[in-house]
């Protein structure tokens, strides 16, 4: 399904399947992109983790990692390209572009 405020030439995924769910695919390029949320995916500049019920937010955050790592290894095995951008990196777009770019070969 095409999402209004996606690039002509990508689609906004919504159906999970064994490729996970990518925030956007670029199926000619074979190309995926992933935002991932500085909590949910404990990014190393800025992730903390919570002070209250520490055991299960452990459990859930290293899980989501172990799994996002799954999913990018089932892509690359695919031949697909991976990228994953943090979502910190979003307050600067221009170096997201940069990297979109050279993962779109251009």
């Amino acid at each position: 399904m095409a999402d209004k405020s996606c690039p002509a030439n990508s689609r906004r995924l919504r159906e999970p399947d064994e490729s996970g769910r990518p925030d956007f695919a670029f199926r000619a390029e074979r190309v995926v992109v992933f935002v991932d949320g500085c909590f949910w995916h404990m990014c190393p500049k800025h992730f903390h983790m919570p002070a209250n019920n520490r055991a299960f937010w452990k459990k859930k955050l290293t899980a989501n990692q172990a799994r996002d790592r799954l999913v990018t290894k089932t892509l690359r095995t695919a031949g697909w390209r991976v990228v994953r951008i943090w979502e910190h990196d979003l307050r600067k777009p221009a170096r997201v572009l940069v990297r979109l770019r050279a993962a779109l070969g251009g």
